[in-house]
């Protein structure tokens, strides 16, 4: 097998399909970080794969999974969100919770995002990732109410992003921690691949590079 010299969308890509193939549904976002982390291993045997770890060891950033490759690093994190779920595979039990908060879970989304670009000013900083799955397909659609306090952070299918615009919450007090407008240095679409054969999860993947310089 031919080992990657860098870590790149498709080849993330790549990961997470061979992990579907082993792993269709995960006991909580620790469980997914985990799986994730022990399968980009397998695809990048010499490269070293640290969990919650500040981000090049000094920042006072934790990573969900931080992936070096010779000097470079990939910092990627993780959402999993999840509506109610009952179901056994290979004699294994899962019991998945109802989150709901669809307006934190998008928030929080874009929020990762940012913190990604805010690390990407760091010279050892390659490409970064944000990566989402979820059974909860009320993500995946725009709100019917265009004008719902969190209609600017949805994160449905095809949704476009334009950088240094801002998103605000609109006629509602957002959560504590939650309140500060969101304005991202690139331009993003989300889209969403399904997670598996089963359509039961779907993920987005959100590649993050260093922010090119605007005149």
């Amino acid at each position: 097998m031919t080992i990657p010299k860098k870590l790149n969308e498709l080849t993330l890509c790549s990961v997470v399909k061979s992990l579907a193939k082993k792993r269709p549904v995960f006991h909580s976002e620790a469980d997914f970080q985990f799986a994730l982390a022990w399968e980009l291993k397998r695809k990048f045997r010499k490269a070293d794969i640290r969990i919650e770890r500040p981000f090049g060891g000094e920042l006072n950033e934790y990573l969900d999974i931080q992936v070096c490759i010779g000097d470079d690093i990939y910092p990627i994190e993780l959402k999993y969100k999840t509506k109610e779920l009952k179901i056994e595979i290979s004699n294994e039990k899962f019991h998945l919770k109802d989150q709901g908060a669809q307006n934190h879970g998008s928030y929080d989304f874009l929020w990762d995002i940012k913190r990604i670009e805010k690390l990407s000013r760091d010279k050892k900083f390659k490409t970064g990732f944000v990566i989402w799955l979820t059974n909860d397909m009320g993500y995946l659609t725009p709100p019917k109410n265009k004008k719902v306090g969190y209609a600017k952070f949805s994160v449905y299918d095809g949704r476009e992003i334009k950088a240094r615009q801002p998103m605000k919450w609109q006629g509602q007090t957002a959560t504590r921690g939650r309140d500060t407008p969101i304005s991202l240095k690139n331009d993003y679409t989300i889209g969403w691949k399904d997670y598996g054969q089963s359509n039961q999860f779907k993920y987005a993947l959100i590649t993050i590079e260093k922010p090119k310089s605007r005149h």
